[in-house]
């Protein structure tokens, strides 16, 4: 793991489980199947070392109470050699 600086205009996600993932846990979210994304957090947080082992997911969803809507993808992109989004729910 590499602890520069990185410039932001040449960041890219650097582990090939992460590109692979990432879009795969995203399209589950655009679709509002969030309980099959819940189902996968522990597999997807080994296998693509999410943030956090994606905890925040399952907060989120412990708050809203696991909707069947779509998650809305605002924005996806490498941070700092890792995949990053930006999601928003709207409450019902």
């Amino acid at each position: 793991m590499s602890k520069e600086d990185i410039d932001p205009r040449a960041d890219r996600i650097s582990r090939p489980e992460d590109d692979a993932w990432n879009p795969r846990i995203l399209e589950l979210i655009a679709q509002g199947k969030n309980a099959a994304v819940l189902a996968l957090s522990e597999e997807y947080a080994c296998a693509a070392s999410a943030d956090m082992g994606f905890k925040a997911f399952a907060w989120l969803m412990g708050v809203l109470g696991t909707p069947a809507r779509p998650g809305t993808i605002l924005a996806y992109g490498p941070l700092w050699g890792t995949g990053a989004a930006v999601v928003e729910y709207v409450p019902a």
